[in-house]
């Protein structure tokens, strides 16, 4: 497993622990499309590396994640069941890996 990092997005990898950082303080860690696509990247090959054994996701600067951000959601709504915000959550939901999310202040969630 390698590390990975986008402006929004911080992967990083150490001693079977795969840290997943959303990176988005100004916008309380909204999640775009392309924040999602990153992530389930980062979960699909921690799926399949037997050295990851925990997946921890966590955001900067006081927040987990506000949730979709509603601008970008407005601008290009899902249309189907492929899109980025499902595929995650489903991604998410089938991972075989345990999952921790490191809770400070918001923390919005989503029913699949």
């Amino acid at each position: 497993m390698t590390d990975s990092r986008s402006d929004d997005v911080i992967v990083q990898f150490t001693d079977g622990r795969l840290d997943i950082v959303f990176n988005r303080p100004t916008r309380k860690n909204a999640l775009t499309d392309a924040m999602c696509r990153t992530v389930i990247g980062a979960l699909e090959q921690a799926d399949k590396a037997s050295d990851v054994k925990v997946v921890v996701l966590s955001g900067k600067d006081g927040n987990l994640t506000a949730g979709h951000d509603l601008e970008a959601f407005l601008s290009t709504p899902p249309r189907n069941v492929d899109a980025p915000v499902f595929s995650f959550v489903r991604t998410l939901s089938q991972l075989s890996k345990p999952v921790i999310a490191a809770v400070e202040g918001l923390a919005v969630g989503i029913l699949a």
